[in-house]
């Protein structure tokens, strides 16, 4: 673009013929802050327009290039530029990498700028670093269509797919991840009412085992209530389920409902008079409720003993009421 001024906006009576400016637009960005989770966020800044409108969603195989990676102004000595190959949700990445990449489109370039923290362990960064800056480029991603396009066998095979990666996930004692990928297994299987019998009841069991799963993973982050109501939704159709039982024996156990946690333990030993497990919790919970009445017997004894001790002030003296008189 080129601006032609008079000699009264620019150079004045150096340049009494005017001047010419010529404006050129080399590039444009578009940042955005991601949030990762409550209060921990980092930017993105797109600095290369990608193709097309798709993002990769959740179980898209993604390569991304990490081409490099800043601390400050610093570039990191040991840092070799990569590929990475890896399923949306898997958590075979980094969070944060796996929230940009959903974030991006084909070939589409950006800047990442967040807590070094985020990005630690995956790119080996020094303890003494804070921010860093990765610069990376979406270089691919294959086609998850959605839930609503999905045909009764693809969506079978969808969520149990998600399921043994929250099992994976699980099994390396990442519960809060592991809980989303068991959730969206059961929304994929949600409408069991849209399967025909045979896919209806392998959609059924599967969901049966995400709410058991995700019980398991209530239970490990100390989330009783939800756990509680992932049992109760199992229950629902599988009221004699053992397992199941005991996990909302568990649950009750600690929000302190002992009571409902011993019935939930004879209940289990009644179906499984082996269970060890059972046998344990019922145990604990019946020597935790003796601790508990011998705690309130005390307090009870103590504030009798207080209310026995100096006069008993007399009560306030309050204005007589003059009685109503009837209708």
């Amino acid at each position: 673009v080129e601006l032609r001024l008079s000699s009264a906006y620019a150079y004045g009576e150096r340049s009494p013929g005017g001047s010419v400016v010529r404006i050129a637009l080399n590039e444009i960005y578009q940042t955005k802050t991601l949030k990762l989770t409550d209060g921990v966020s980092f930017t993105k800044k797109m600095i290369k327009e990608g193709e097309g409108r798709c993002t990769p969603k959740d179980g898209s195989m993604v390569a991304l290039s990490l081409e490099s990676v800043a601390i400050g102004s610093n570039a990191l000595h040991n840092f070799t530029p990569k590929v990475l190959e890896y399923r949306v949700g898997n958590g075979d990445v980094c969070d944060a990498l796996e929230l940009v990449a959903s974030e991006m489109k084909k070939l589409e370039g950006a800047i990442v700028t967040a807590p070094a923290s985020l990005l630690r362990e995956q790119l080996d960064l020094p303890k003494d670093a804070s921010t860093v800056e990765v610069k990376l480029r979406l270089d691919d991603f294959s086609y998850v269509p959605d839930i609503l396009d999905m045909q009764a066998d693809e969506k079978v095979q969808f969520a149990l797919m998600r399921k043994e990666a929250g099992n994976g996930l699980f099994k390396h004692l990442r519960f809060k991840k592991a809980l989303q990928l068991y959730q969206r297994a059961i929304d994929v299987v949600e409408d069991l009412h849209s399967f025909k019998e045979v896919n209806r009841e392998k959609a059924k069991e599967l969901k049966r085992l995400c709410q058991m799963n995700k019980a398991s993973c209530h239970l490990r982050l100390e989330e009783f209530r939800a756990a509680l109501s992932a049992c109760e939704a199992v229950l629902r159709e599988h009221g004699e389920d053992t397992k199941t039982l005991y996990r909302r024996a568990q649950a009750h156990f600690g929000l302190g409902q002992l009571g409902s946690c011993t019935s939930d333990c004879r209940r289990v030993l009644e179906l499984d008079p082996k269970s060890r497990d059972a046998h344990a919790l019922f145990k604990q919970a019946v020597e935790q409720k003796k601790q508990d009445d011998k705690l309130s017997a005390g307090l009870f004894s103590n504030m009798c003993k207080a209310l026995g001790k100096g006069p008993i002030p007399e009560p306030p003296k309050e204005d007589e009421e003059e009685p109503e008189l009837p209708d």
